[in-house]
């Protein structure tokens, strides 16, 4: 088995995008390791770490955690390159794009007249 070493990224961005993805994306992440890894159905998932050509994904299951490596499709910044990995693998599963909702509140109801 041959190890490629990989550096990882690294700065505030990096993991203020790694704790932004494991807050609000563990589907996602479970999507992706479904779609591209043999992991057998985890329960959860966490990323762990990014690089320019990939990001490692560990995969929980009752009494143990196994890490993937996941490549990227293309090369793009890190939060284009999770989401089209995301997109790739929903897509292989079949699974549709979530779709987002928004909720407006009106406080004041008055003319407007601008240009």
């Amino acid at each position: 088995m041959t190890t490629c070493l990989r550096t990882p990224l690294a700065g505030e961005d990096i993991r203020h995008l790694i704790e932004h993805v494991n807050q609000d994306h563990t589907q996602d992440l479970l999507y992706c390791l479904q779609a591209f890894t043999p992991s057998d159905q985890p329960t959860g998932a966490t990323l762990t770490a990014l690089y320019a050509d990939g990001a490692d994904v560990t995969a929980h299951a009752p009494g143990r955690a196994t890490t993937h490596f996941l490549a990227f499709p293309d090369a793009a910044s890190p939060q284009d390159a999770l989401r089209a990995l995301a997109s790739e693998a929903r897509k292989k599963l079949g699974v549709d794009t979530p779709k987002r909702q928004a909720t407006w509140t009106v406080h004041a109801n008055e003319p407007w007249a601008g240009a």
